[in-house]
């Protein structure tokens, strides 16, 4: 394949040895840009670090003629560090929080007079609390690391959190211990190999995805001496929420490119994705592929679905079930179904273990929070959903769904869950949280809002339906003098504070 612009500029920065960041937008091709700097510099040992094992078996496939090794973090973090404590990773069964409640010696905490946290949740949150240390860069456990709970906030958190960093510091303590009792994970060696500050042994190391990146390995791959060629798309970042930082801003010394070809879909489709680009500081505007004729209406029967929030994708699950499509859920409903449950349970005046749930003693206060509480507006698709088709018709609907997605009528997703994913006609749902108008000022939407938008607007091949979101156009106002980046632009970007 002949290079076009944008990917041979990319090759022929790299040749010079620096670090290079090329921001990938929504199909343009990032892993063939990546191919073809390793293939331009046959005799340079390099190093591909893929987030999980379906994405190296992929890469090592298309690296396959190249001096370029397709790794998994976690392979290199075991033949380091992992295969020592082997023994922990084959012992360890699963095994409930009340159990580790007990192993772990908990009582009842007393956070107000009107809320207690029982002593399984607390061994939950001190497994969450050492899920998210493995994942950051920091070398101890500290407060931050302690999540928030649904009905939990301000100085009852700060409660929460003076009670679980003991309990999550002995955890970490069995951990490290050969021969230790506590369950031990993947992400627990992995975090142990990057706490000795490894040496990885190659001229180049590729890191993609980077928006999205685990901490502790962006700070292991900032660390080597190798060209570092970090590959990501800012405008794509999903998972900030559960503490992944966007390693593309790191490297300030770094030329900068962009790639805006996409070869996804055609220009309707890609002017939609750059609306919600202009509510982003960000200079990206994807170009559509020329040979395809996208379009943007409603689709009646699409072949996806693509909600903002659980309840949102469950709302349209019962309404593709009730007009007689089989439907499949992107990973499964069994989520969903706790959840009812444990809605029928607080709905029935009962009180609930689910972890999002917990704290609230009955219903009407799960209500009052998803309706009143700026923090718990993710919740409020499921309390209307509840409200309005009761428990048992989510369950019900939970049991037939498709398993396989192949025999599926259409596939619903949220749109965390259909990163990287495509489909030929794709709707977006309609639980999207639209700006409100404040007084005279422009209404705005959060970054984060509008880079879950850009995702799910290019999910879609040949049609996208954003009737649902179509108040975006109210916020698009870009002056004719602004454009897209040029082919093999270097272009200089403040990281957003924050």
């Amino acid at each position: 394949m002949k290079p076009e612009g944008e990917k041979l500029a990319t090759v022929e920065a790299a040749r010079d040895g620096g670090n290079l960041v090329v921001q990938a937008g929504a199909g343009t091709g990032k892993t063939t840009a990546l191919v073809m700097i390793a293939e331009d510099r046959p005799t340079k040992s390099g190093l591909y670090v893929a987030y999980n094992k379906p994405i190296q078996l992929d890469a090592a496939e298309k690296f396959a003629h190249t001096n370029v090794s397709a790794r998994t973090s976690h392979s290199l973090a075991h033949q380091a560090v992992g295969r020592e404590y082997a023994h922990r990773m084959r012992g360890t069964k699963r095994e409930p929080s009340w159990e580790l409640a007990k192993r772990l010696g908990l009582r009842w905490c007393n956070i107000t007079r009107d809320v207690s946290v029982a002593p399984h949740h607390q061994a939950r949150i001190a497994g969450d609390t050492l899920a998210r240390f493995y994942q950051s860069d920091a070398d101890e456990i500290e407060a931050r690391h302690v999540p928030f709970q649904n009905g939990i906030q301000g100085a009852q958190h700060n409660v929460l959190v003076n009670a679980i960093l003991p309990i999550a510091r002995r955890w970490w303590v069995d951990v490290q211990d050969k021969g230790g009792t506590m369950p031990f994970t993947h992400d627990a060696y992995f975090k142990m190999w990057a706490l000795t500050r490894p040496t990885l042994p190659y001229e180049v190391i590729y890191l993609d995805e980077a928006q999205d990146s685990n901490p502790a390995l962006a700070k292991v791959i900032s660390d080597q001496a190798a060209q570092l060629i970090i590959v990501g798309d800012s405008c794509q970042q999903m998972y900030a929420w559960r503490g992944a930082i966007d390693a593309l801003n790191n490297f300030k010394d770094a030329k900068q490119l962009y790639l805006q070809q996409s070869w996804r879909f055609g220009q309707a489709i890609a002017d939609e994705a750059n609306k919600w680009l202009r509510q982003l500081p960000t200079p990206m505007e994807l170009i559509g592929h020329p040979g395809m004729d996208s379009k943007v209406e409603p689709v009646e029967a699409p072949d996806a679905i693509l909600a903002r929030t659980n309840g949102g994708a469950m709302s349209h699950v019962l309404a593709e079930l009730d007009a007689g499509r089989r439907v499949a859920l992107v990973g499964g409903g069994d989520a969903l179904a706790r959840l009812a449950r444990a809605a029928a349970d607080l709905r029935a005046g009962k009180k609930t273990s689910h972890p999002e749930l917990f704290a609230f003693k009955d219903w009407e206060e799960v209500k009052r929070y998803a309706n009143e509480d700026p923090s718990g507006k993710d919740l409020l698709p499921l309390v209307n959903l509840v409200e309005n088709h009761g428990t048992e018709r989510i369950l019900e609907a939970t049991n037939a769904l498709v398993s396989n997605e192949d025999k599926a009528d259409v596939v619903i997703s949220t749109v965390h869950k259909s990163k990287g994913r495509q489909w030929p006609t794709v709707k977006v749902a309609g639980d999207f949280f639209a700006p409100r108008q404040e007084g005279d000022e422009l209404p705005t939407i959060s970054n984060a809002e509008a880079m879950v938008g850009y995702v799910a607007v290019t999910r879609a091949k040949m049609v996208l339906d954003r009737s649902a979101v179509a108040w975006i156009d109210d916020l698009v106002d870009l002056p004719e003098e602004e454009g897209p980046a040029q082919d093999g632009e270097l272009i200089e970007m403040e990281p957003e504070a924050g």
